[in-house]
């Protein structure tokens, strides 16, 4: 991907006569979530909220997360938590557009997902660790 990127920029140049100095810098590396990690949270959302309560991605896009460089050192899981208005997240804004809108209600929802997968996972990795 990075030399065919900088030879597309090269070749188009070329194509209107010009010429150019591309360069590609790799930002963040791939976010990847550690299956286990990633079955649990499935686990504890599901407790928590009810099978409606979680919904599995086939093929999430997280773009350049930076929350990669933390999950390259440390098993764990990227979550979404769902906070479109009208739940039509197919059409819905992207987060980073000017059009985007979130229903803040969903707040306490996500501070409730995250004590319980805190508390659990510390539970867990108590009774692991006592053998």
């Amino acid at each position: 991907m990075a030399e065919e990127a900088v030879r597309l920029c090269e070749h188009v140049a070329t194509g209107y006569g010009m010429s150019v100095d591309a360069v590609y810098t790799a930002e963040y590396p791939v976010t990847v979530n550690d299956a286990t990690h990633a079955a649990f949270a499935a686990d504890v959302s599901r407790e928590v909220f009810g099978d409606d309560g979680y919904e599995p991605m086939v093929s999430p896009l997280t773009g350049a997360e930076d929350f990669s460089r933390v999950l390259a050192q440390v098993p764990g899981c990227y979550l979404f938590l769902g906070a479109c208005p009208t739940h039509d997240w197919a059409s819905a804004p992207s987060n980073h557009s000017p059009r985007a809108a979130f229903d803040d209600s969903v707040l306490p929802r996500g501070v409730l997902l995250h004590s319980e997968l805190a508390v659990r996972a510390l539970r867990r990795d108590r009774a692991a660790a006592a053998g």
